[in-house]
């Protein structure tokens, strides 16, 4: 993969400034115009200046794919690499932290991950990361495991290329599996602790699956 550009870092740096100067705008207009509080609330600031840097980072992140939509289903050509990169630097930089934070509890985990792109239904919940959320959607009643990794880009030889994910309802995967970009798990399926489903592997409903790579252990009952 290419290094990420000038033009691609140039443009972050100037959208992390603006989530920076918004939060502190804000936290001032609230807290000393509105509530006539001083610099003595020191971590009052904090949690309000953290809180609204996030929210202006996902505003500014949905909007950047609503005008830029990262390509999926086919490689990346070099003309399209500078406004990848600018999202790419988004979840590297910005929101890392919230993703991989283990003292969230999993109610926020599902709240941030809704508000980065990503369609989980009623009572869906992860333990584990989402790598480029707003590919991956998720039925209602599913569980992924503690410490399993979604991930719906990978580098194909030199070049990057996204597939998206989808999981229907009801299912479970287990702690510590890994699901490949363009995997497509149908309900009631069944992924094993420790597994890594391979790129484009489809879970047909009711169907165990499990191993390294993961192969069908069961069907389901007729």
């Amino acid at each position: 993969m290419k290094k990420i550009g000038f033009t691609a870092l140039f443009i972050f740096i100037i959208l992390t400034l603006l989530a920076i100067v918004g939060s502190f705008f804000l936290c001032h207009l609230i807290l000393k115009e509105g509530f006539g509080l001083g610099l003595e609330f020191d971590f009052l600031y904090f949690i309000l200046f953290t809180t609204f840097y996030f929210l202006i980072s996902i505003l500014e992140l949905r909007l950047w794919l609503w005008k830029y939509p990262v390509p999926t289903n086919r490689l990346i050509v070099d003309e399209e690499l500078w406004y990848v990169h600018v999202y790419q630097l988004f979840y590297v930089i910005t929101f890392t932290f919230l993703m991989k934070n283990p003292l969230l509890p999993l109610f926020i985990i599902r709240g941030i991950y809704l508000c980065l792109g990503a369609r989980m239904e009623e009572n869906s919940y992860t333990g584990g990361i989402i790598y480029d959320p707003h590919l991956v959607k998720i039925g209602s009643n599913t569980l992924l495991g503690e410490k399993t990794t979604l991930t719906p880009h990978q580098m194909e030889g030199s070049k990057l290329a996204y597939y998206p994910i989808i999981i229907g309802s009801n299912v479970t995967v287990g702690v510590n599996a890994v699901l490949l970009p363009g995997v497509i798990i149908e309900d009631h399926g069944l992924v094993a602790s420790g597994s890594i489903v391979t790129k484009g592997t489809h879970i047909k409903k009711g169907e165990t699956w499990g191993g390294v790579p993961a192969k069908i252990l069961k069907k389901p009952e007729a």
